[in-house]
C-alpha cells in the first residue's frame, strides 16, 4: 500500500480535521488531495513530524511563522525522507522564488531536493520554469462553498463585500482611497484575519465617497452571512505586483459562487473568466454600484459553466489523476 505524508504546519488526525484549519492552503489544496489518496485506499499522514517512511512526501506551504527554526526542521525532514527513498513533491502556491520574502530561502533550498512540483495555475508554472525544469502539475484551488443564487433586488444602501488575507488589505485600502468612484454612499463589509483587520482600521480611510465599513473576522459562516447582506463583491489587487502575478483564481470563483456580481482587477489567473466579472478600474464599476442586479445573469452563467470546475470533488479528482 502506498503512503504519503503531507509536511504541513499543525497536527491532524484525519482528512476531515483539515477542513477546520485556519490556513486556506490546507483547506483548498491538502484537503482535496488527501481525499483523493484516501479514496484510492492509500495511507495518508499530516504534520510537521514525518511519520514512518512514506513513499511520497508532499511539502505544503511552510508559512512565515518562526521561519528561522522551522526552515531547518522542514529541510531536515525532506532530506531524511528522500534518503529513505521517498519522492519529494512541493506544492508551490506563491512565487517566493521570484521576489524576496522570509520563505524565499526555504524554496531555494527545497529545489535541490524536489522530484516534482504542483502549482495552482499555468501562470505559476510559467514563472517557476525560470527556476525548475522538472515535472510541474497544475491543480487549481478548490472552492469551499455551494452556490447561492444572486439577488433580484438591491439593498439600501448598496453593500459590497471584501474578504481576504492580511496580505491583501493594502490593495483594499489603496483602492478605497484612490480608485473608488461612486454616485452615492457605499456600505462595505470587510472580512479578514485579526492582523488584516488591524491594518484596515489602524487609521481612517479617506475615501472620496461616503463610506461605512463593517469589519469581521473571516470564517466560512461569516462569509456566507455577509454575502446574504451584500449586493456585490470587490477584489482590488495590483496586476503589476510580482506577488500577485500568478495568484489563484479562488477569490473570484468564491465570490461568484456566493452569488455576487464582482468587480476585480484583471489578474492573469482571472483573464479567461473576463465575461463573468467587471474590471474594477473601468467605468462599469459605477454602473455595478448603481445597479448590481443587472449583472446577475453573468453570475448565474458562471455558476453553471465555470464554478463547478473548482468544486471539492472536481479538484479532488484532479489530484487523484496525478497522485494515485
Amino acid at each position: 500500500m502506498h503512503s504519503t505524508h503531507f509536511l504541513m504546519a499543525g497536527h491532524f488526525e484525519s482528512a476531515a480535521s483539515l477542513a477546520s484549519s485556519n490556513l486556506a492552503s490546507v483547506r483548498m489544496r491538502a484537503l482535496p488531495a488527501s481525499a483523493a489518496l484516501l479514496a484510492a485506499h492509500q495511507t495518508v499522514t499530516w504534520g510537521e513530524v514525518v511519520q514512518g517512511k512514506p513513499d511520497r512526501l508532499l511539502v505544503t506551504k511552510i508559512g512565515g511563522h518562526d521561519i528561522q527554526v522551522r526552515q531547518a526542521q522542514w529541510l531536515r525532514n525532506v532530506a531524511q525522507a528522500k534518503d529513505c527513498g521517498a519522492s519529494i513533491w512541493v506544492d508551490y502556491t506563491d512565487h517566493h522564488l521570484g521576489f524576496e520574502s522570509v520563505m524565499s530561502a526555504f524554496y531555494g533550498s527545497v529545489l535541490e531536493l524536489a522530484d516534482a512540483f504542483t502549482v495552482p495555475n499555468s501562470g505559476m508554472r510559467h514563472m517557476l520554469s525560470d527556476f525548475w525544469q522538472g515535472p510541474v502539475h497544475v491543480v487549481p484551488d478548490a472552492i469551499e462553498i455551494d452556490c447561492i443564487a444572486p439577488k433580484k433586488t438591491k439593498g439600501q444602501p448598496v453593500t459590497a463585500l471584501w474578504f481576504g488575507h492580511a496580505s491583501n488589505v493594502a490593495y483594499l485600502r489603496s483602492f478605497l482611497e484612490e480608485g473608488l468612484v461612486a454616485d452615492s454612499s457605499l456600505r462595505l463589509i470587510a472580512l479578514s484575519n485579526e492582523t488584516g483587520l488591524r491594518i484596515l482600521i489602524d487609521r481612517p480611510i479617506e475615501a472620496r465617497v461616503p463610506l461605512e465599513i463593517v469589519v469581521g473576522e473571516w470564517s466560512l459562516d461569516t462569509m456566507r452571512d455577509a454575502a446574504k447582506q451584500s449586493d456585490l463583491c470587490l477584489i482590488p489587487s495590483d496586476p503589476q505586483d510580482l506577488r500577485k502575478m500568478a495568484v489563484s483564481s479562488n477569490r473570484l470563483m468564491t465570490a461568484l459562487a456566493l452569488g455576487l456580481p464582482t468587480a476585480a482587477d484583471t489578474l492573469d489567473s482571472y483573464a479567461e473568466f473576463g465575461a463573468y466579472f467587471t474590471d474594477i478600474r473601468s467605468g462599469e464599476l459605477a454602473r455595478m454600484l448603481e445597479q448590481p442586479t443587472i449583472f446577475g445573469d453573468a453570475v448565474e452563467e458562471a455558476q453553471s459553466m465555470i464554478v463547478p470546475r473548482f468544486s471539492q470533488p472536481t479538484i479532488s479528482a484532479a489530484w487523484g489523476r496525478i497522485l494515485v
